[in-house]
């Protein structure tokens, strides 16, 4: 029997027209954010639909969890996680808030997404 948790997530504000996010926990534990840019402009300068991925290690979710708490409220599931970070301005700015919090934010592009 798997212990891993189901995937969950919730859309996020993309910060283009022609683009969308989202914020999900994996699997795995996971936290990630995806940006899918379908614009004419991701057409003509990088040839087709692009992504980004950003995600922070499963190692990491416990201090998520306490400086969620500092700031609104004891989150006590990954949903309700998810709901707080989901009222981000857009996926950038939860990006860079997670980098000036000091969490390990690695970054996955996908040119052919």
């Amino acid at each position: 029997m798997s212990s891993a948790l189901p995937e969950l997530e919730r859309k996020m504000t993309a910060p283009w027209a022609k683009s969308a996010a989202w914020v999900r926990f994996t699997a795995a534990g996971a936290l990630e954010l995806e940006l899918y840019d379908y614009s004419p402009q991701a057409q003509s300068s990088l040839g087709g639909d692009v992504a980004w991925i950003w995600r922070v290690s499963a190692t990491e979710i416990s201090r998520l969890y306490q400086l969620l708490a500092e700031r609104h409220g004891q989150p006590s599931s990954h949903s309700e996680v998810l709901d707080v970070l989901a009222t981000w301005p857009n996926v950038h700015a939860l990006r860079d808030w997670l980098r000036a919090e000091r969490f390990s934010v690695a970054e996955e592009f996908d040119g052919s997404a």
